[in-house]
């Protein structure tokens, strides 16, 4: 214990010299900003721009099949993220929910644009899913986003009236439309409101993933109702991590599980009892630490500060221009745990001569 003092009192001695400044990178910002983003090329981003404009004018139908053809195709426009996932967009900012909180008159509005389009083409699956969708956002909306004991009355009930609305459209769409993976996507998220159960929820997601298997965004809204504020729990959250990780390496490397890491870590806090199998860490540190981008090198050091492997910070931290502690998610802070590996790899050089 006394040593354990001894050496806390040196790192944080350490910490405030001057020579420990070359250790550390030149800047440290706390910005929200993207883990990782969509990279479209020309032709991608102009057929978006023009699916804009189909959207502006209710040419929702036009928009799905041009969707449908991408989802077929299978195309991506970066790690994770499906062509079909980024061309659907402009219809999913129809409500709003781009905006991340619609209102009230917003969600109204597509509510009711999404269900003419439903009503005159009923056997269509992307005007199912965005009809159910809309009328749950639009209760979400008279719901608000603040915590549950702070939500009115009128609220809850609104939320409900309109969840099963939403509901009742995804049972009388079934027949015709439970193959789409736009109407499996809608179908998950209604689970917010609908929780039946953790065989029902995994049963929705593994049927929504069968149709994208390595789309993130699919891998990490799972992880968000998976949180214990909603309807999972830290054991469930690191098998996911491990799953994810397993299952789409081969095809996205470490981004849905470092999307995964990411959530968890702006909803909870990352600590011990949310951290993935320590070989897997390993690998996606090691694979981090090859990058020369400041993200991944952020990563690469949180991760060896869990495995206790204190050789790579010194080294690697001067290396970072801008340190990110979005990405940084290792409890202690970070220029304490690079003092430490420098102390400690000085004892070791000096055991060793």
């Amino acid at each position: 214990m006394f040593k354990k003092f001894l050496s806390a009192v040196k790192a944080h001695s350490f910490l405030n010299s001057e020579e420990m400044k070359a250790y550390l990178p030149k800047q440290f910002i706390a910005a929200d900003v993207p883990l990782f983003e969509a990279e479209p090329n020309a032709g991608q981003t102009k057929l978006y721009q023009e699916l804009e404009y189909l959207a502006v004018n209710d040419r929702f139908s036009e928009i799905a099949t041009i969707v449908h053809e991408s989802y077929r195709s299978g195309n991506m426009v970066g790690p994770g993220i499906y062509e079909c996932e980024y061309l659907i967009e402009p219809l999913e900012n129809v409500s709003g929910s781009g905006d991340g909180c619609p209102t009230i008159p917003q969600t109204e509005r597509a509510a009711k644009r999404f269900g003419h389009w439903y009503a005159q083409e009923p056997e269509n699956p992307y005007a199912a899913a965005f009809a159910a969708k809309s009328l749950f956002e639009h209760g979400y909306a008279h719901r608000g986003t603040d915590w549950a004991h702070n939500v009115t009355e009128e609220g809850r009930e609104k939320l409900q009236e309109y969840t099963a609305l939403a509901l009742d459209v995804i049972e009388k769409s079934a027949d015709t439309c439970s193959e789409n993976w736009f109407w499996r996507k809608a179908y998950l998220d209604l689970v917010i409101s609908d929780y039946r159960g953790p065989e029902d929820h995994y049963m929705r997601f593994e049927k929504a993933w069968e149709t994208l298997p390595n789309s993130r965004d699919l891998w990490t809204s799972f992880a968000y109702q998976l949180l214990p504020r909603w309807f999972g729990s830290e054991p469930e959250l690191r098998k996911l991590q491990n799953k994810a990780y397993e299952m789409t390496k081969d095809q996205t490397g470490d981004v849905v599980f470092l999307s995964i890491m990411n959530l968890i870590n702006r909803f909870e806090g990352m600590d011990m009892d949310y951290l993935p199998d320590f070989k897997i860490m390993r690998e996606v540190a090691d694979n981090r630490a090859t990058m020369s981008d400041d993200k991944s090198l952020t990563i690469a050091c949180g991760l060896y500060c869990w495995l206790g492997h204190e050789e790579p910070i010194a080294e690697l931290m001067p290396r970072i221009e801008t340190f990110n502690e979005c990405f940084w998610y290792y409890p202690h802070e970070p220029d304490y745990m690079t003092a430490v590996s420098v102390l400690n790899n000085r004892r070791r050089d000096k055991r060793a001569a």
